[in-house]
């Protein structure tokens, strides 16, 4: 439990980082785009709030990105697309709030996508409910 402390952003030589099934909360420090020579990172399976750090796109390296069933939220960086040794089914956004209105961003997403298309599994970040209001009118 507890949060990803932006320090695991100096171990430079970091390979792997699996930080999966932890009851992780907070947000993902921008910090860990400082790890260029990370091949996996593997942050699934959290309570991690808030939007994916565009710093995430520097990971030129990285194979595998899983951020999926989180409570992640927003637009997804267009610098996502800089992940292009991400291997085919490397990439996993299931579970979480985001989106995306780049069409080559979201052909790119979805060409590393795992199993299928990861906008089908997003969930909406909240549901409004708007109080309904009854007149009785006098016959």
């Amino acid at each position: 439990t507890g949060s990803i402390p932006s320090s695991l952003g100096n171990l430079n030589n970091l390979l792997y980082l699996y930080l999966l099934l932890n009851q992780l909360t907070g947000s993902i420090p921008s910090s860990l785009g400082n790890l260029n020579n990370l091949l996996y990172l593997y942050l699934h399976y959290n309570q991690l709030k808030g939007p994916i750090p565009r710093e995430l796109g520097n990971l030129s390296n990285l194979e595998r990105l899983y951020l999926n069933s989180n409570e992640l939220m927003g637009r997804i960086p267009p610098e996502l697309a800089n992940l292009t040794n991400l291997a085919d089914g490397g990439l996993d956004l299931r579970g979480n709030h985001l989106f995306t209105k780049d069409e080559s961003l979201r052909t790119f997403l979805n060409s590393k996508q795992t199993w299928s298309d990861w906008e089908s599994y997003q969930t909406p970040p909240f549901a409004i409910v708007t109080p309904m209001l009854m007149l009785q009118l006098p016959d």
